[in-house]
């Protein structure tokens, strides 16, 4: 079977970036939807990430969207209807997004899912 790759790339985030923290909830987020806007350049560092669903759909974490995330960086990450959560803490270091792109997600389908990210913005 082959293997994709997601274009993931986690790196100690700049001093003096700037913290920030989002918290979404949608009942489709299928179409992809930008969690945290673009800065012109600029990029955001992702540090923690939780997201929590209960219906049975897949999920895309990346940079940019349209109809759906430009670039994934994490999934499909595959959820069921009895609602288990992911969760990833990437430390002192962040998952960067491409510099003057948005952080964003996108679902498979239409379900709930509640995200947490804390991140910061150089």
């Amino acid at each position: 079977m082959a293997v994709t790759a997601n274009a993931i790339v986690v790196v100690q985030p700049p001093a003096g970036a700037v913290p920030g923290v989002v918290s979404a909830y949608s009942a489709d987020f299928s179409g992809g939807e930008d969690l945290i806007a673009a800065v012109a350049l600029k990029s955001h560092y992702i540090k923690r990430l939780i997201i929590q669903c209960a219906s049975a759909i897949t999920v895309d974490i990346g940079a940019g969207q349209g109809t759906d995330v430009t670039t994934i960086y994490l999934g499909p990450i595959p959820f069921s209807a009895s609602g288990p959560a992911f969760e990833v803490d990437f430390g002192d270091k962040g998952m960067q997004i491409s510099e003057g792109v948005a952080f964003s997600i996108d679902a498979s389908g239409a379900g709930a899912v509640a995200v947490y990210a804390e991140y910061v913005t150089y």
